[in-house]
């Protein structure tokens, strides 16, 4: 009788264990789907971000043709795979990052007094760090999913729910590369200022 409750107890002690466990899966599952999506705003505001920019400023950047068509065409090409997965995306994604940062460099200093052009860099300086703060976040919810998926015997239900491990997405900050010089303040400091000890008047 006593070995009978001590099974029934393990019982129901292991279907809690995978009861918790599945609810936590299925949390973190809805967790890493709100990211992607928040990516993917994200990506769609800097599309917009950088066509506004090439318009404001269509005469300074026909002074740098290469590093415009670069832009542009990296630009067009991550738009083009807005309904593409988000992992197929990145590549295109990084490229445009990489284009970013490098025609930057050369405008800053010739339109550091434009108010228009402070604007638009600081949006676009803004949404880089979004991008890489919600790039963090997915990855790492994203590690914590595909270890769980592993938990037996969790790792028996989870295709009934249609959970599927997730990749990492290796998103290139627009300006690890091709740092700015920035001269005027602003208004707080940014998340790479803090982590790198500089301060907003310095090289970002």
């Amino acid at each position: 009788m006593k070995i009978l409750v001590l099974i029934a107890l393990i019982l129901v002690g292991l279907s809690l264990w995978v009861g918790l466990n599945l609810k936590r899966l299925l949390r973190l599952h809805r967790e890493v789907i709100l990211q992607r999506e928040k990516l993917c705003e994200l990506l769609a505001g800097r599309h917009d971000l950088i066509s506004r920019f090439a318009d404001s400023f269509a005469p300074e950047l026909a002074k740098l043709p290469d590093l415009a068509e670069k832009l542009q065409g990296a630009n067009r090409a991550a738009t083009n795979l807005c309904d593409k997965q988000l992992a197929e995306r990145v590549f295109a994604e990084n490229e445009l990052s990489d284009s970013i940062g490098l025609l930057l460099q050369p405008l800053q200093k010739e339109l550091v007094a434009s108010e228009e052009y402070v604007r638009l860099r600081d949006e676009i300086l803004t949404t880089d760090d979004a991008l890489n703060l919600t790039s963090q976040s997915h990855n790492q919810l994203a590690a914590r999913l595909n270890y769980m998926q592993q938990l037996l015997p969790v790792k028996l239900l989870v295709a009934k729910f249609g959970i599927t491990p997730v990749s990492e997405l290796a998103m290139q900050d627009s300006f690890s590369r091709h740092p700015l010089q920035l001269t005027a303040t602003r208004p707080a400091p940014r998340r790479t200022d803090v982590q790198r000890g500089t301060n907003p008047t310095e090289a970002v």
